[in-house]
């Protein structure tokens, strides 16, 4: 009997609850359910990473003829320069690259890093099999590099652990404040700094009994962008307004979701963005800048904005979170929007995908 072909997965690197890590995990163990062998090969790989999730070094790569190869392509990395050289049947997952033009004023190394990424991507072009985007802007922005063959497939993640919250973080955010969300690293493509405008004119002129929730890493000692964000919330005299937790754990997060009166995003480029999704899961109103992969992952699960106006965002918010009809057809819609990001489906989705070159 012919052995069968593996399927492995090839990563420039890993990092907890980081959404594609997650994402990589879920398709290995999906595709060893079904008989596979499924491994995943990292570039840079921490030791620790290394024995608790199972995970081998790409040095040690050596995939056969007939393997199937899932390349997850999102930053620089010296994996899609080896690709000529290797063999296998590659697949290349994009979840796109943040233009370097966000980073020029803030981190010149990250702008260089991703400027680099995208140079990538014509020399990427017939290098692979099959092409699979993760959302309808990423495929629009593959085919402008002239890639073809691409296939749509929401980004996977693990949406059905998302149950337990922090009881005493729940207890603490409940009550009378109105809560405003925004969950994501603090980066200048996120515009945190455009969401404390918003906040600003909202809190100072409509509702005093408010809070921003900005969730997500940040290293104010090493980043310009999170510290001007800091310094705008302190000359705005937000200090007691603005709450800043950081890199947070599941369970504290679900808690920010339970709480939350709105999701609020003004970022500028996404290539899918997951909390989006997880806003709807919780049926939290969501108010978005009209940006990149925004209006696809969102769908009717929310209202857009294509202006930044600041005091007009502000009356937005108002209007939403008083208005329980509003906040009743929206909801409704996000349960609608949901099917669209079943794991089981869009596994299955991906096992058809791979099946067109297992031989």
């Amino acid at each position: 009997m012919r052995k069968k072909p593996a399927v492995y997965q090839v990563l420039p690197g890993f990092n907890t609850r980081d959404a594609i890590c997650n994402e990589v995990l879920l398709i290995r163990d999906f595709f060893r359910s079904r008989g596979f062998k499924s491994e995943v090969y990292v570039d840079v790989l921490r030791s620790n990473h290394e024995k608790s999730f199972q995970l081998h070094k790409y040095a040690s790569f050596r995939p056969n003829h007939d393997d199937i190869i899932l390349y997850h392509f999102s930053v620089y990395d010296r994996v899609a320069r080896s690709i000529p050289n290797m063999k296998g049947k590659w697949i290349l997952r994009y979840h796109n690259i943040t233009p370097a033009k966000f980073f020029h004023r803030w981190d010149s190394h990250m702008s260089e890093m991703l400027d680099n990424g995208r140079k990538l991507l014509p020399e990427l072009k017939d290098r692979c099999v099959h092409y699979i985007a993760d959302s309808e802007f990423n495929k629009a922005e593959l085919e402008t590099y002239g890639i073809q063959n691409i296939t749509i497939l929401p980004l996977i993640f693990p949406l059905n652990n998302m149950t337990i919250d922090d009881k005493e973080w729940t207890q603490k955010l409940s009550g009378p404040k109105v809560n405003i969300l925004f969950t994501g690293r603090i980066a200048p493509n996120k515009k945190q700094d455009d969401i404390v405008k918003a906040f600003y004119h909202y809190h100072r002129n409509l509702n005093p009994d408010s809070r921003l929730i900005l969730a997500g890493s940040f290293d104010i000692e090493n980043c310009n962008y999170c510290a001007y964000l800091c310094n705008l919330i302190r000359h705005l005299n937000l200090e007691d307004a603005v709450f800043m937790p950081g890199k947070i754990d599941d369970a504290k997060l679900i808690s920010l979701y339970k709480t939350a009166d709105l999701f609020l995003s003004m970022s500028e480029h996404e290539g899918f963005c997951i909390p989006v999704v997880e806003s709807m899961k919780y049926s939290i109103p969501v108010l978005a800048y009209k940006s990149t992969a925004v209006p696809y992952t969102l769908g009717s699960g929310g209202i857009l904005f294509s202006e930044k106006d600041f005091s007009a965002v502000a009356e937005m918010m108002h209007y939403i979170i008083r208005n329980r009809a509003l906040k009743e057809m929206i909801a409704d819609n996000q349960k609608k929007m949901m099917k669209k990001y079943s794991n089981d489906t869009n596994l299955e989705k991906l096992n058809q995908i791979m099946h067109e070159y297992i031989k």
